[in-house]
């Protein structure tokens, strides 16, 4: 069969690069893995599919797994092993999470959790920042007061720039990557202060990659993501800075801005002294499918190619030990479909589309979720572990079964961060015994969406106690990162983020509320 040498390939090769290989993570990973013996590093992706959306039968796997029960927070949880069924070659967890037998194997499956019943108990509305601890990302949807002046940092951006998580960044040229398929996107998954060395500055969403060659090159060709700047002209621009800042006549708004521009600047100039340990060829071009393909949103094939280039770029950049933290804002639906606007014409269609909806939560889990997952348990640790096994890859949605309601948000998560979480585990943190779908503000209105096969909506635990426990699990101690309050009272909550909820719900969630500063049950302790 004809291979065909894309043009790109072909001009490297001609001013005597080599010619673009594919990624081999074994051979990639040995160099980062023998100098690193010592302490095997964590590593922390977050991923998240908007709206969400998806019935609840359709998403978990069979109330029958649920075999063991513990009394947790006023609640019965129950838990159990994950398994699957057979099907035509692929392998079913769930209607979702299914994929065919060669990627969902048994050993794999053991790598994997289902978590259901975490909440956010308030009316978010359509949100990003809210996946990874930002509440205040909602586009001003708050019950009783305005929650944008609790704006604070996502997870990733706290471990980023955690000294616990990168004790040592001499090696690190970028401290998290973020990647989304949309140049135009408005919802934004990852956000930090906009000076995050001193905690200063407003809380704003951080810049993505929507290409992997941009992407390969801010991780391992600072040089090239730079432009060929060098550190003697930085030093230059450092030099002028300095004499600018002591200034009388600069005016408190422009230090801030002249601040934070060195703040980058001093980012790139410690980025390129970085030498990238390990081999990294240059990869195939994503925007061959993105931008060069007027179909790309519609066409499943060139979405699955752009994703498995960002993949290859993800475990290459985690391989090699130049960064340890990334988030994706999965925008691509794998539908034949053209859709101008998937929030009109899907998400709120109730049961008339909902099949596209299923289908794209499916191919999130299958294309994206898995794959990455297997391609970092594909790389060998020093210790004959694998990345994957060292690593925590999160899975979460904008919503649950109806979007813009945030009970019951689906969380899947691979990766046992060393030992820190138990895995292979379906746990349920629903209070069977309550109902959320009762009269008042904010009600679970099925019928006027359109749907009518959802599950009951019941009070599970609280979403912040999630951020908690991954924060706790990658090594940090509730000091250094607890500053939520309650919302109404002002007093402060444990766990990460504010506490905010229905006045209708309150006493349902007390007990929830108390203990959202632990680490949840039964996948840790």
């Amino acid at each position: 069969m004809k291979k065909t040498i894309h043009r790109r390939q072909f001009l490297h090769g001609a001013a005597g690069a080599t010619v673009a290989l594919p990624f081999l993570p074994s051979i990639a990973h040995k160099a980062f893995a023998n100098e690193r013996a010592a302490t095997i590093p964590k590593h922390f992706f977050a991923i998240a599919t908007y709206h969400g959306g998806v019935v609840g039968s359709d998403m978990y796997p069979p109330e029958s797994l649920l075999k063991n029960t513990m009394e947790y927070a006023g609640r019965t949880v129950r838990y159990g092993d994950l398994t699957t069924t057979s099907n035509n070659g692929k392998a079913l967890v769930s209607e979702i999470l299914s994929a065919p037998s060669n990627m969902l194997t048994p050993a794999l499956l053991q790598k994997i959790n289902v978590l259901r019943g975490l909440d956010i108990p308030w009316y978010i509305g359509h949100n990003a920042g809210g996946l990874l601890g930002n509440l205040t990302d909602n586009g001003g949807h708050a019950i009783s007061v305005d929650t944008t002046s609790f704006a604070m940092p996502t997870i990733d951006q706290i471990l980023a720039n955690s000294k616990v998580f990168y004790p040592d960044d001499s090696q690190i040229t970028r401290r998290s990557m973020q990647i989304c398929a949309r140049s135009d996107m408005g919802r934004r998954l990852s956000w930090n202060y906009s000076m995050p060395a001193n905690k200063t500055g407003p809380i704003v969403p951080m810049s993505y990659h929507t290409a992997n060659l941009s992407l390969f090159n801010s991780l391992l060709d600072p040089a090239q993501a730079s432009y060929g700047l060098s550190p003697y002209l930085i030093d230059k621009v450092l030099h002028q800075y300095k004499r600018l800042r002591n200034n009388p006549r600069i005016s408190a708004g422009d230090m801030q801005r002249l601040d934070q521009h060195m703040e980058r600047l001093y980012s790139i100039e410690k980025t390129l002294k970085v030498t990238v340990p390990c081999n990294h060829p240059t990869p195939q071009d994503s925007n061959e499918y993105r931008e060069l393909q007027a179909d790309f949103f519609y066409n499943p094939f060139s979405q699955t190619t752009w994703c498995d280039l960002m993949i290859d770029v993800i475990v290459q950049a985690f391989s090699c030990g130049v960064c340890r933290i990334g988030s994706w804002g999965l925008d691509t639906y794998f539908n034949t479909t053209p859709v101008d606007n998937w929030h009109t014409e899907i998400a709120h269609a109730g049961d008339t589309f909902y099949p596209m909806t299923h289908n794209a939560n499916q191919a999130h889990f299958e294309k994206v979720f898995l794959k990455l997952a297997n391609k970092m348990n594909e790389v060998t640790m020093a210790d004959g572990s694998t990345l994957l096994d060292n690593a925590l890859i999160l899975w979460t949605h904008e919503a649950g079964q109806r979007t813009h309601y945030t009970t019951g948000i689906p969380i899947i998560t691979s990766g046992g961060l060393g030992g820190s979480i138990n895995t292979g585990k379906f746990v349920d943190y629903r209070d069977m015994n309550a109902n959320l779908t009762v009269d008042g503000v904010f009600e679970f209105d099925y019928e006027s969406a359109g749907l009518t096969h959802l599950d009951t909506e019941r009070p599970g635990l609280l979403y912040n106690q999630l951020m908690a426990t991954i924060l706790q699990t990658m090594g940090l101690q509730p000091t250094d990162y607890e500053t939520g309050v309650d919302v109404n009272t002002s007093s402060p909550v444990p766990g990460y983020g504010f506490y905010q909820c229905r006045p209708q719900h309150a006493d349902l969630y007390t007990a929830a509320k108390a203990s959202m500063g632990e680490t949840l049950p039964v996948i840790t302790g």
